[in-house]
């Protein structure tokens, strides 16, 4: 009866050191959008990222499903989705197609410079030449060797806006970048704000600061 005793203490040790080891395992794997730390193999520091919604670094496996705010590791680097990939193809990796399903993110950055090449979205938020710009249309095509069509300059217009001053008088509609003079942030509207209603700029129902890369790109509601 004793030896049962031990054997039975000694199994419920070891299953619940078991099932610690894989909490552990499976909570380094995931990263919440509400500013808990995400601390890859890779990194040497914690960074925190915010996106609005529970998200999973997965690794790129060829025939997998992949949805636009998925965020996969390649290789060591990082990409976001930015269009659905269905039974992705053994090639291109997302190493060589990141112009069409797959852009390079990393999670130190707490800004998004403006790369050509690389098709952007409604919403999306790049910062050039020290300026902050965002996509007003649906889709900007890459167009790599067209310097004319970057942001800031008289063609890049028909693309390009600069984030506006936030005031309570305007309305916002979901996704909209908005940038806050007296605390020199960028924030995303989280949800549509009428005009003519004070709402501050710090009510986390409306506004979500951007001080990471990935929050640069709208991944939509």
């Amino acid at each position: 009866m004793k030896n049962i005793k031990q054997q039975f203490y000694k199994f419920s040790a070891l299953l619940v050191t078991s099932l610690l080891m894989f909490s552990s395992i499976f909570m380094v794997g995931a990263y919440w959008a509400e500013l808990i730390s995400f601390t890859p193999a890779q990194e040497n520091r914690q960074n925190s990222i915010s996106i609005g919604e529970w998200q999973f670094v997965k690794p790129w496996v060829p025939g997998s499903h992949y949805n636009p705010g998925d965020v996969v590791v390649y290789e060591g680097n990082y990409y976001i989705i930015r269009e659905t990939v269905d039974s992705a193809p053994q090639t291109p990796t997302p190493a060589s197609n990141q112009g069409n399903n797959y852009y390079p993110i990393s999670f130190a950055d707490s800004e998004h410079i403006y790369q050509p090449g690389y098709p952007y979205y409604l919403y999306d938020v790049v910062q050039h030449n020290g300026v902050h710009y965002y996509a007003y249309i649906t889709k900007v095509e890459p167009k790599p060797n067209k310097n004319q069509d970057w942001p800031g300059n008289a063609h890049g217009n028909r693309y390009w806006a600069l984030v506006p001053n936030y005031s309570t008088t305007t309305a916002y509609s979901l996704g909209m970048p908005v940038y806050h003079s007296n605390t020199d942030t960028y924030y995303r509207v989280i949800k549509a704000k009428p005009a003519n209603v004070n709402i501050a700029i710090t009510n986390t129902e409306y506004f979500r600061p951007m001080n990471t890369e990935i929050s640069y790109f709208w991944l939509g509601s």
